[in-house]
């Protein structure tokens, strides 16, 4: 598999700023308001809530591709939540460069939640 365009021009922190981008915008275009933690080492990067008040802390996550296996390509693969994020029920948002999204622990994809 050759390297995307936004893998091959993207340094890691750019990744990372994309992929919270990203996520921003896939809740929103499913309802969901959001809003982005500005704190630099916070235990979640987004915080999303529909209108029954569900809430969902989210930790961002880019997934590359770049030299793993055909057995290596799960988005979950090597990521675990801190002690203090399964605490708080922090779900991580995995984005891959191939835009799969994956949340884990495991959540039906976040329906529209306007209604």
């Amino acid at each position: 598999m050759s390297e995307s365009p936004l893998v091959m021009v993207l340094s890691a922190p750019q990744k990372g700023a994309w992929a919270e981008a990203f996520a921003l915008h896939y809740m929103l275009q499913r309802g969901w308001w959001v809003a982005y933690n500005f704190s630099a080492n916070g235990p979640f990067d987004l915080v999303a809530v529909n209108r029954d008040g569900k809430v969902l802390l989210l930790d961002v996550k880019f997934s590359s591709y770049k030299g793993a296996s055909k057995k290596r390509r799960s988005l979950r693969s090597y990521r675990v939540r801190t002690a203090l994020q399964k605490s708080l029920g922090v779900h991580l948002f995995f984005i891959d460069e191939d835009l799969n999204v994956v949340f884990e622990p495991v959540l039906p994809v976040p329906r529209d939640a306007r209604g």
